[in-house]
């Protein structure tokens, strides 16, 4: 599920990253962010105002963390979605 949070510059607790550098860390194109917000998926981020588009670590962190899944190799006979 994706969260939107609106802040303005003086009150985000966090460094902010912006779309540029959280595509990079998630290797994909900031078209596919701009597509995940739309489809309401992918990580949280925070809106500035009404245009800029932020992410924090953290948030980068759980979206890598809650989408990994073992291979079928690895996993339970029967069981091919098991979330590590």
């Amino acid at each position: 599920m994706t969260v939107e949070r609106t802040l303005t510059p003086t009150n985000f607790p966090v460094p902010l990253l912006t779309s540029a550098q959280a595509a990079a860390l998630l290797q994909v194109t900031e078209g596919t962010l701009r597509l995940w917000r739309c489809q309401g998926a992918g990580p949280t981020y925070i809106k500035l105002g009404s245009r800029a588009v932020r992410y924090t670590q953290a948030d980068l962190d759980d979206f890598i963390h809650r989408d990994r899944h073992v291979s079928s190799m690895r996993a339970p006979f029967g069981d091919h979605h098991v979330r590590l």
